[in-house]
């Protein structure tokens, strides 16, 4: 293995962690019991992934025979479980930097996870697609969270979030925009993953958000007079 597939496997593995500690963060949130945080964890860290192979042809998806990230998503969520109901005081008073903390991981997560998902669907074959190949970075970003949050019966995140999925797209466009150039491979993953990372740090601080339809405050209804409740 060489210096760039290595550092393209740390950060396939850095984006399973990360998803894992931030499934199993908000699944403990909502209260679920032990199986319940594993499961979230494993979704949000391998169901983006499983898409993506879905639509690129690659079935079995690696969720059902990559032992190793499938190994560390469960372990991880398994770890932040034990750590939040043996330090549960803890935990609770620390709720906002545990945010905090959880929030940067996340972050690292999402610019890690494009630039798996672009470089996969590359090496399937469509370097030549730029569409295809920032949405499957963005699809293996987004798409355990998405799973994540509807089985939670919650509006995913990508659509209520400061520039979550545009944070996607930017570091996957980077990645192969990068690569395109001739640029070593290891510094476009770099680089992609860096791009990511830095918009949702600042989307977080500047509290940076997409216009919506009505203000935060403001409540539409688009019935007229006499139409069904």
């Amino acid at each position: 293995m060489d210096f760039a597939e290595a550092i393209l496997a740390f950060f396939a593995l850095l984006g399973t962690v990360a998803f894992a500690i931030s499934g199993a963060m908000i699944a403990i949130e909502k209260n679920v019991d032990l199986f319940g945080v594993a499961f979230l964890g494993l979704t949000t860290a391998m169901g983006g992934g499983m898409l993506r192979d879905l639509l690129l042809g690659k079935t079995p998806p690696a969720l059902f025979f990559d032992a190793l990230h499938t190994a560390a998503a469960v372990a991880t969520a398994l770890l932040v479980f034990t750590l939040a109901r043996v330090r549960r005081a803890a935990f609770l008073r620390h709720k906002a930097l545990v945010d905090r903390v959880n929030n940067c991981i996340d972050a690292l997560g999402l610019g890690a996870c494009s630039v798996t998902g672009a470089r996969l669907a590359m090496e399937a074959g469509f370097s030549a697609h730029t569409f295809l190949v920032v949405s499957m970075g963005m699809l293996t970003a987004v798409g355990g969270g998405m799973l994540r949050d509807l089985l939670l019966r919650e509006i995913p995140v990508i659509f209520r979030r400061h520039i979550y999925a545009l944070a996607s797209i930017l570091g996957a466009g980077v990645y192969l925009a990068l690569c395109r150039w001739g640029c070593a491979e290891a510094t476009a993953a770099f680089a992609g993953v860096a791009a990511t990372f830095l918009l949702r740090m600042a989307a977080t601080h500047f509290a940076w958000n997409l216009p919506r339809a009505f203000p935060d405050g403001e409540k539409g209804d688009w019935r007229t007079p006499g139409d069904p409740v």
